[in-house]
Formats: structure tokens, sequence, C-alpha cells
């Protein structure tokens, strides 16, 4: 989940009784070094936070393109994290259109077990897509970016998974995820991947 931390410098506040009775005698780089000690306090607190979700498996609802150059696609996890698909390691030259992953977790799987090219689907907003964290964005960390597994349904992820997100530590214990993207990149149409599993 994304947590905000909305500070500002110390100002009086009038008709109270501090203003009343107390003179604001703090100098103003005082203040201002005060916010930006709790600002990298809280950056810090969150990237350790965040951190931990490197690797992890995400059941992400994609909900419309993403803002920033480079990446794909945008959306939420079921913890609220905020997610981007894609990021300049994995952007598809042609853009969102270019994506294409495996149509289910099943496909996805039996490709892994040598069940061949498993049948490719673009993604599109209102999708489910099973994600693997690759990296934090950003210096707070407060987006995480993903890459693709598959398009999958609630219903499938769960029956799968048994949660909406699998701990990096679990994830990395899955012989199928793992060994499917071992090399470390996909060829997807002319565009290539950065793994959404193993070597990240």
């Amino acid at each position: 989940m994304s947590v905000l931390c909305c500070v500002h410098p110390p100002r009086r506040r009038e008709k109270t009784h501090a203003a009343r009775h107390y003179a604001d005698d703090v100098p103003a780089d005082v203040k201002a070094a005060r916010l930006a000690e709790l600002m990298a306090l809280f950056r810090e607190g969150q990237r350790a936070r965040v951190g931990g979700e490197v690797g992890a498996l995400h059941l992400m609802l994609v909900e419309g393109p993403a803002r920033k150059a480079g990446s794909l696609w945008a959306g939420k996890s079921d913890g609220m994290h905020k997610l981007v698909l894609g990021g300049a390691d994995s952007a598809a030259p042609g853009g969102r259109e270019e994506l294409r992953i495996p149509a289910s977790l099943a496909e996805a799987r039996g490709e892994a077990f040598g069940g061949g090219r498993a049948p490719r689907v673009g993604v599109a907003a209102g999708d489910y897509v099973a994600v693997r964290v690759a990296r934090l964005a950003g210096d707070v960390g407060a987006t995480l970016v993903a890459h693709p597994v598959a398009r999958t349904t609630l219903g499938e992820f769960f029956a799968t998974f048994g949660a909406a997100a699998v701990p990096a530590d679990a994830a990395a214990a899955i012989p199928w995820l793992a060994g499917r993207h071992e090399g470390g990149a996909l060829q997807e149409g002319g565009a290539l991947m950065a793994a959404a599993a193993g070597g990240m």
C-alpha cells in the first residue's frame, strides 16, 4: 500500500494559545532542516518497507496507460501497491500494442514445462495480470516496476497461489515460474522484454 508523508514547516496558527503567548523564535533555515530530516527518514522507512516486495508475485489490475515514458501500463495490486508494467528495461519498442503475454497462468506453466509456445494476448485496461516485481521506481519507492508473467483472472490466480500476493522467497521457489524465465529475457513479436521472474 502506498503511504504518503504530508508535512510542512511549522507555522504560527492564529487564535491559538501558542499564538497569543509564545513567540515564533525558530529560524526558517532550522525549520527547513528539520523538515528535510523528517522527509529523509520517511523515505528511508518507505524504501525499507516496500523493498521487500522486489521479487514478489502480485495480481495486478491494469488501470490504464502509464504516464511516465518507458512504462507500458499502470495499475494496482490487491494490496493497493502502485505498479507499472515495464520501464526502460522491458518496454516494447512498439509501445503498449506490442506487449504480448501468455493468455493464462495455466498456459504459461505449460510452456515452462515444454508444452510448446503458449497463445499470446495483448493487455488492456481492466485486465488482471500476474506480475513479478523487478525494482522500486524513483527515490521514494512508492511505485513498483513489474514484469508480466501472464494474463489471468481472480479465480485462476487464487486457485493457483491461494493469495493475492506471493512473497519473494516463495515466488523464487516456484519451479515453473523461475525455470520459465531463467534465460533473462523473452522475445515477444520482435520486442525484447526483460524476464518476469528468475534472473532479476
